[in-house]
């Protein structure tokens, strides 16, 4: 789970950092346009005559000079044929000193500076047609005067322009940032809920190579995810289901090809990781051979799978520790998933190692031969029951003595031996 909080965190982190940084790109595009932009306009009234019909005419116009920008502007320059007859400077404040200055080229009125929404005006009286807007220029210490009436110059135009630029590189860093966040969330569905991504077509955010790398990584967490180990039944390993079912439509035959490959190796590692339990019997190894090849199972893997069970089964049937069962063992009925050649192997073992133990018990005995008929040697072959008992037989003949004494003809009658030994020694 702390894998997956520090990949949900990343993911997360990254988003909000360029979402932020972008933020504060656009909030100081906007500041800048706002703060450090000076907008001083000004604009130019129409004549107004004052003789009309008399020579030589007049006219009077005026000037407005007005600052649109945050900052103060300073040094502001008014310049003007020298044309003028007589004029008023109609000041911002009282305290303002307008300078005024002319040559034979231009009349110049020199403004000191004007705070923010404030304005000045020239009232002037001109002869003939007075002047054009062509022939007046404004400036000021940071640049020109736009004249206010030209279309597309605007400071609301501008500083709109500037919001919409903002806004587009935010927009920019959001929508990759919404993209990462959203690969981000595929690569962990792709890891911790394989199929619902093989499921799903590929986005349109995202380029073909990328989500073949995603629906790759699908494919090899589903194959590591497979359900290795049931208590129930074999058929519920999920291992076991992708190997019957039918290739779902919406994985390619590549990607089919890799869920069986998994799948076999999980199936595989399953059953032997309880085969390789010292405690599992020799019922439950017939279980496994009792399962039906799965379709997608290849038949040589199979049969290498199913030998390796049959060499398990007769190892556990075979164990030493299992040797008190031997008579129960002997009169087992062949299971139909052993064959008869392999099953009349291991009896023919099991019988020579009950035949053994019963020998060896049966020299502690004072007559071995009496005490191995007293045994159940129905169950062992003929020829192996035979071959004890006349070794039984054999041992007990050379441990008779000289019973031409009486004495130990005595001794030996009183003993346990075998009923036709006592008959033959009676009969002396």
């Amino acid at each position: 789970m702390a894998n997956i909080s520090d990949k949900s965190g990343k993911g997360f982190l990254v988003p909000l950092l360029i979402t932020v940084i972008g933020g504060i790109i656009v909030g100081s595009f906007v500041w800048w346009l706002n703060s450090e932009k000076y907008d001083l306009r000004y604009t130019l009234s129409e004549k107004i005559p004052l003789r009309f019909g008399a020579s030589p005419e007049e006219a009077v116009q005026q000037i407005e000079v007005k600052n649109l920008s945050k900052r103060p502007v300073e040094k502001i320059q008014v310049k003007l044929p020298p044309r003028l007859t007589t004029f008023d400077v109609l000041k911002f404040s009282q305290g303002d000193n307008c300078e005024h200055f002319k040559n034979e080229d231009v009349e110049e009125f020199d403004y000191p500076t004007l705070p923010p929404q404030g304005s000045f005006s020239i009232v002037f009286k001109t002869p003939g047609a007075g002047i054009a807007r062509n022939e007046v220029h404004v400036s000021h210490s940071k640049g020109e005067a736009t004249y206010a009436l030209e279309a597309g110059h605007s400071a609301v135009a501008a500083i709109a322009l500037g919001y919409f630029c903002g806004f587009a590189v935010f927009f920019f860093f959001s929508l990759l940032a919404m993209k990462s966040t959203a690969i981000d969330s595929l690569n962990f569905t792709a890891e911790y809920q394989s199929e619902r991504i093989l499921k799903k077509t590929a986005p349109f955010y995202i380029n073909n190579e990328k989500w073949a790398q995603i629906r790759g990584k699908a494919v090899s967490m589903l194959g590591k995810r497979l359900q290795e180990y049931s208590d129930t039944d074999r058929k519920d390993l999920g291992c076991y289901k992708w190997l019957i079912r039918t290739k779902p439509r919406y994985l390619s035959d590549e990607e089919w090809s890799e869920v069986c490959r998994f799948s076999i190796e999980r199936f595989r590692s399953a059953i032997g990781k309880r085969v390789a339990d010292p405690w599992v019997s020799e019922n439950d190894i017939l279980k496994y051979l009792r399962v039906e090849k799965p379709t997608y199972y290849p038949p040589d893997k199979w049969e290498e799978l199913r030998s390796d069970l049959k060499k398990n089964f007769f190892s556990k049937r075979a164990a030493s520790r299992y040797d008190e069962n031997l008579c129960c063992k002997l009169q087992d009925t062949k299971p139909d998933e052993i064959g008869q050649v392999e099953w009349d192997e291991i009896q023919i073992k099991l019988a020579e190692r009950l035949a053994a133990k019963l020998y060896d018990q049966s020299l502690l005995k004072d007559s071995p031969l009496a005490y191995l008929k007293e045994q159940n040697l129905g169950v062992l072959p003929t020829e192996i029951a035979d071959k004890m008992l006349k070794n039984a037989y054999r041992v007990e003949i050379n441990c008779i003595q000289n019973l031409s004494l009486v004495e130990n003809a005595k001794v030996f009658l009183k003993k346990k031996t075998c009923l036709d030994v006592r008959q033959r020694l009676q009969k002396l």
